[in-house]
């Protein structure tokens, strides 16, 4: 707090001050990027291995992902008033398309009662691609869906990092404080994330009522989630 509130306080505009911060570790992950390829380069000339299929591509998906999730965690913390809350906004957002599209296909299965097939190729033809978490855990929905066009894995994530950047700039530009202890610092924000996490916590509770298999626990387990999310968002945020 004490850090940037003097950082604030030098004869630079709040763009200045973002855009130093962000390109500056943007370069740091991107020189790590750089030296790691360069050292596997030298030593795949120099041992020749048999085959390294789509070598130059991952390492280009991989700085694509590193940076679009430093995006992501940046922009949070633009929007956060402590380091806390910034882990949690940044963590809950990059697994945000599982809950707000992901948790309401599965209970829409459990009521019709399908054969649940529509569901897996949703999840991974629809929510996998657009959801940051899936791009630091190798999701298998590159290799066994056809993805929606050319480049995919590629032109999605860059989307995402220019769109969290630009999350970033506006926030940090037009808020007047930084780092005031509370959650979100737009205190405007405050209930309509209070209302998503308790709808999370109803769909969330209600999908571990299905292994019960009755209405009943189906109903008790969407209640629990209820008062769950209400707390923990009371407390939270």
């Amino acid at each position: 707090k004490g850090q940037m509130d003097f950082t604030l306080s030098l004869p630079f505009s709040r763009s200045a001050i973002f855009h130093t911060k962000f390109f500056l570790g943007a370069g740091m992950i991107a020189g790590v990027h750089v030296v790691s390829y360069l050292i596997v380069y030298l030593l795949k000339l120099g041992l020749h291995p048999i085959e390294t299929p789509e070598f130059n591509s991952r390492y280009f998906y991989a700085l694509l992902s590193a940076l679009m999730i430093y995006s992501l965690f940046f922009a949070a913390g633009t929007l956060t008033g402590s380091a806390i809350s910034q882990a949690i906004v940044g963590f809950s957002t990059s697994i945000l398309p599982f809950m707000l599209i992901g948790l309401p296909i599965i209970h829409l299965d459990f009521i019709i009662r399908t054969s649940g097939s529509w569901v897996d190729t949703s999840l991974n033809y629809l929510v996998s691609p657009i959801s940051p978490i899936t791009y630091i855990t190798n999701d298998s929905f590159q290799q066994e869906y056809q993805h929606w066009f050319n480049g995919e894995a590629f032109i999605i994530p860059l989307v995402m990092m220019v769109i969290f950047y630009l999350v970033g700039l506006v926030s940090f530009v037009k808020h007047p404080i930084e780092r005031n202890g509370r959650f979100f610092l737009f205190s405007k924000m405050d209930r309509p994330i209070q209302i998503m996490v308790i709808v999370f916590g109803v769909l969330g509770f209600g999908w571990v009522g299905f292994s019960y298999d009755s209405l009943l626990g189906y109903f008790v387990s969407m209640i629990i989630g209820g008062v769950v999310g209400a707390l923990t968002s009371y407390f939270l945020i």
